[in-house]
């Protein structure tokens, strides 16, 4: 801060001691240290922190006091561990103040909820700061409240949820033209789509963030998102791109304190890659972290390191620590994941009280537009009533002007057809005249018809003759073509006794073909019944196989009696518990994992496990444990090993292609 700011602050600071001394309007100084809220918080607080006595202020004053105290404490992340202030303007705001007060005292008290470790009430009111907030244009707090509501979701394991509260927040932030908001919320989003396993989307909108963020230079930002993107490729067993991400993370990262998380994460990355002097360098690093999460994950990793270098001593010593820190991890977070499912209950609650709020609010509505309606519709049939009997005094009117109008109409009928047979006869005069100059004028051209057809006559009698000349060549070509056809018909005969014997061929072989046919389909039919036979004693074999197998198992060993046992709850094997494991499977299955690998020798280490467990018949929520994978992630990998190994077994599963090696 500088020496001009600091000076300010202090005239500011003795401006509030002398005006709270005088009990004047604080004003003012309120607006200013409002307007300091977002770019400088710790300057917002120091001259809120300046007000000595501000239970002596006006109860306004006092009440923007409270909410905007809460708000600078809040953005320096200081932990709230009392509601009492913030629950002053929330209940002042709730009866005078106007909306956008309201959604900020409502957002304030979320807040402080959530420091609290009160999921429940934070979420009612975020809530109902959402629905008070979207009938203002502040863009930036609609965005914050959304955040809110994603990171409670994410808490509680809602991840749709979260995601899609993830997505308005971004778009709030695109309206509010906040860069880094809308990147904070494209990482969000990214995360989102990693806990719902879609990598490809989480990818993409990681991608992006970091994209921004580097061209911004935003390097904390960017750290954060490339250690988001390198969890995701590490889902995806793409172990040296996420060993990148994480160094480059670590070059970007200037405060110590952040980096033992990155460490741990190279740490474990490099075991699984087989550079063990590489994973004891970062593991060694991450030792120093105060989190007891790293630490104990730090400690399990070491054992297994110092396993495979055989010092079991020193691996035994890690392992009773990483067991040790692992009870007292599940101690502390036992309140944390008990409010958890109780925030997620009251969440439920909650929006089913919404729903039937609305459904309420809808009723009512329903009620007051069917009140308008049939106000209306009597209105209408009074007009239409109304209309009804004008147009009966129209039509009456209408009638008799249409009486009067026929009247006078036959009176010029009449006249026009006295003037129309006039006229008919004077017509008739003049038609006569005209036949009798038309029968004059046809005797002449009688005569000139009668030398025209005389000349027609000849020339048709010509063309007659010529047409005789040519029937009788017509006869003698239609004579020849009788002979022939007398030839072709014989022929056809002929033919046609050859066809019937070949027809009777034919039928004949028919006949034989299909008394054939019915044999061998009955055969058929015998042969897969005697195989659908032998299937099913085979099936049942290996039924019992496996079953005395279970038992075998349950009997012999504590550790695989778990595997079966509902009421037990297993977690990720160690190498240890991996190498008992193995024995034990290899008694009841001695040859199947050998075959395993000569059949496949690319398949890695955690899909043979993966094809063991399966064959044991170990239920999907139990492998997921053992193995640290998702449970939607176990059916994607047996779908992965039929793919890569098993190509004839596309329309059987998984058990199927094992069954058959055993």
């Amino acid at each position: 801060m500088s020496k001009g700011l600091k000076l300010i602050l202090n005239l500011l600071l003795l401006f509030c001691l002398v005006a709270c001394s005088r009990s004047t309007n604080v004003s003012p100084l309120l607006k200013k240290a409002e307007g300091y809220m977002n770019e400088r918080p710790d300057s917002a607080l120091y001259l809120l922190d300046s007000i000595i006595r501000p239970e002596a202020l006006s109860n306004e004053d006092k009440v923007l006091w409270s909410l905007l105290i809460t708000q600078a404490r809040d953005k320096k992340y200081i932990t709230h561990t009392s509601d009492s202030l913030i629950n002053i303007a929330v209940h002042y705001y709730d009866k005078k103040g106007n909306i956008e007060r309201r959604a900020q005292a409502y957002y304030c008290q979320g807040r402080v909820y959530m420091d609290m470790l009160l999921f429940d009430e934070a979420i009612i009111s975020f809530l109902k700061a959402e629905e008070l907030v979207l009938q203002t244009t502040d863009y930036n707090l609609q965005a914050r409240i959304y955040n809110q509501l994603g990171d409670l979701s994410k808490k509680n394991l809602l991840y749709k949820d979260a995601l899609l509260f993830y997505q308005r927040a971004n778009a709030s932030y695109r309206l509010d033209k906040s860069l880094l908001g809308e990147v904070f919320t494209l990482r969000d989003i990214g995360l989102a789509y990693e806990n719902l396993a879609q990598l490809d989307s989480a990818i993409f909108y990681l991608k992006k963030s970091l994209d921004i963020s580097q061209m911004n230079n935003w390097n904390n930002l960017s750290n954060t998102i490339l250690v988001g993107l390198s969890s995701v490729f590490e889902s995806m067993c793409l172990y040296q791109d996420a060993i990148n991400l994480l160094n480059q993370s670590i070059s970007l990262t200037q405060n110590e304190s952040l980096l033992y998380s990155s460490y741990y994460s190279l740490g474990s990355l490099y075991r699984k890659t087989g550079q063990i002097d590489s994973a004891f360098c970062y593991l060694d690093k991450a030792s120093g972290s105060p989190n007891l999460y790293i630490q104990c994950q730090q400690n399990r990793e070491y054992s297994a390191l110092l396993y495979d270098r055989k010092d079991y001593k020193a691996a035994y010593e890690h392992n009773n620590q990483y067991i040790l820190l692992r009870d007292s991890i599940e101690h502390l977070y036992l309140p944390d994941k008990l409010a958890e499912v109780e925030a997620r209950y009251n969440h439920e609650k909650l929006i089913n009280e919404k729903n039937q709020l609305v459904l309420k609010r809808k009723n009512a509505i329903f009620i007051f537009s069917v009140l308008i309606i049939a106000m209306l519709v009597l209105l209408i049939l009074l007009v239409v009533r109304y209309q009804k009997k004008l147009r009966q005094k129209l039509i009456m009117i209408k009638e008799m002007e249409h009486n009067l109008s026929e009247s006078r109409s036959e009176v010029e009928i009449n006249k026009a057809l006295l003037i129309g047979k006039e006229n008919e006869l004077r017509l008739k005069v003049i038609e006569l005249e005209k036949n009798v100059t038309a029968r004059l004028s046809l005797g002449i051209a009688n005569n000139q018809q009668e030398e025209v057809l005389a000349q027609r006559n000849k020339v048709l009698n010509e063309e007659i003759a010529n047409l005789q000349n040519d029937i009788k060549e017509k006869d003698s070509l239609y004579e020849n073509k009788l002979h022939e056809l007398s030839l072709k018909k014989k022929e056809l005969r002929d033919n046609k006794v050859k066809m019937e014997s070949v027809e009777a061929e034919k039928q004949r072989l028919e006949n034989m073909y299909f008394e054939k046919t019915d044999t061998l389909n009955k055969q058929i039919v015998d042969l897969q019944n005697e195989i659908n036979e032998k299937e099913s004693v085979i099936k049942g074999v290996k039924e019992s196989t496996k079953s005395l197998v279970r038992k075998y198992l349950e009997v012999n060993c504590p550790q695989m009696k778990r595997l079966f046992d509902r009421k037990e709850v297993v977690v990720e094997y160690t190498d240890e518990e991996w190498k008992t494991f193995e024995e034990q499977f290899n008694v009841v299955y001695p040859k199947f994992i050998k075959k395993l690998c000569k059949n496949y020798p690319t398949m890695n280490k955690k899909e043979l496990r993966l094809c063991c467990l399966f064959l044991l018949g170990v239920k999907t929520a139990k492998i997921s444990a053992i193995l640290a994978l998702a449970p939607n992630t176990i059916s994607k990998y047996s779908k992965d090993i039929l793919r890569k190994y098993a190509v004839s077994y596309e329309e059987k599963s998984l058990e199927d292609m094992l069954d058959d090696m055993t």
